[in-house]
């Protein structure tokens, strides 16, 4: 964190949870968060250098066929990828 703010570079495609859910933990006005949502992996990667995020939070759903190429192309040295499934997905 630069500071008291986390600046966040977000690339999610509807309904935009994960950027509800940081704006409920870093409400407005208290200067938190600085937020950057973008809906494309080629939109994320251009502001990668005007924004300089702390954390990046990618859709992997926006990447396909391979989730790995875009985040290769994020973070082409070592990159630590964490990631998360949707748990109201039905298992089959």
């Amino acid at each position: 964190m630069n500071g008291n703010k986390l600046y966040v570079l977000l690339a999610e495609g509807p309904p935009g949870e994960t950027a509800e859910a940081l704006r409920t933990l870093y409400p407005e006005g208290q200067d938190g968060l600085e937020l950057t949502n973008v809906s494309s992996v080629s939109t994320l990667i251009a502001r990668l250098e005007m924004v300089s995020p702390e954390v990046i939070f990618l859709d992997l759903s926006l990447t396909p066929p391979e989730p790995l190429d875009a985040v290769r192309r994020i973070h082409p040295h070592d990159p630590w990828p964490a990631s998360a499934g949707d748990s109201r997905r039905s298992k089959k």
